[in-house]
């Protein structure tokens, strides 16, 4: 069975429990380390999944990848490559997916795609480089293997439209 049809076949039957902030509990277990977060899939996996198994320990169905501020709009302004950036998103999936794999019952990973600091309606950006990034952080996360995609706290009804564009041409270029 797919891990589409393993999910509608699980939320027929209950409602399923989403982790929680992922910062904030980085911040809780460890809180000599200054953001941005992403850059620890690769450089403290161990403390990603420890985030994780926190989560699964409590009870969630559901978790979300590291990777809220993991986009090309948000990074890249911290000195990150476009590359290095898709890698981070790679592996903010992988870690998760390690971590739920673990466990001896149906735990998915959700892709995390923040709002990013721009604004469609404010226009402080077009809706083609806001959807281009939405595009490699997705694609990215897809790669990785994530079961589904949430986009998080966005307050922008703009924005959301673009990620949503950039999910469905995710889907498109990778032939899903």
């Amino acid at each position: 069975m797919s891990r589409r049809k393993q999910l509608e076949a699980i939320l027929s039957e209950k409602i399923m429990v989403l982790d929680g902030a992922f910062g904030t509990e980085i911040q809780r277990m460890d809180n000599t380390l200054l953001s941005p977060y992403e850059p620890l899939n690769a450089t403290n996996k161990d403390l990603v999944k420890r985030v994780h198994r926190s989560y699964v320990a409590s009870g969630s169905d559901v978790i979300s990848t590291n990777s809220f501020n993991c986009s090309y709009l948000e990074l890249l302004k911290h000195g990150y490559t476009k590359e290095e950036i898709d890698n981070l998103n790679v592996l903010a999936a992988k870690n998760a997916k390690e971590v739920a794999a673990e466990f001896n019952r149906d735990i998915f990973v959700a892709g995390s795609v923040g709002p990013t600091s721009q604004s469609l309606s404010l226009r402080t950006i077009e809706f083609d480089e806001m959807a281009d990034s939405y595009k490699a952080q997705i694609s990215s996360l897809i790669k990785g293997g994530v079961d589904l995609v949430l986009v998080e706290t966005c307050f922008d009804a703009k924005n959301i439209r673009a990620a949503v564009y950039a999910y469905l041409a995710s889907l498109s270029d990778l032939n899903l």
